[in-house]
């Protein structure tokens, strides 16, 4: 299989089985996250996503705006490249202090906590 038709085919499966919602967070284990109101928010089997993307996004290397910190995947991914800056935006509480502790020994990566949306002016 090429690796477009695998991507495609993993977007699909996204489509299928996540839908965004806005409930807090229930469980954040090892495989997924999921928000109070049964929503899937992340799996663990993204992970092939995540690394094409984060090859993808840090292709000219330079500036990397991440918005959801999630489970660390595509940040982790991210990290493997040499990128100026990584800015991640992360507005779940309890998802912010993972990110805080992973965090700490990369001095390359700036943490926005709050909605990207109404932050915009801190990227």
């Amino acid at each position: 299989m090429s690796d477009k038709r695998y991507f495609e085919d993993l977007i699909r499966k996204m489509k299928e089985l996540r839908v965004s919602g806005s409930g807090e967070i229930i469980v954040n284990d090892d495989d997924s996250i999921k928000a109070e109101n049964g929503y899937i928010v992340m799996h663990r089997w993204e992970t092939p996503i995540m690394k094409m993307m984060a090859e993808w996004a840090c292709a000219n290397t330079g500036d990397i705006l991440e918005v959801g910190y999630g489970m660390g995947i595509c940040a982790n991914f991210i990290q493997q490249h040499p990128i100026v800056s990584h800015t991640i935006v992360e507005k779940d509480p309890e998802v912010f202090e993972k990110l805080q502790d992973w965090s700490k020994d990369k001095p390359n990566v700036k943490l926005i906590k709050g909605d990207w949306y109404k932050n915009q002016d801190k990227f």
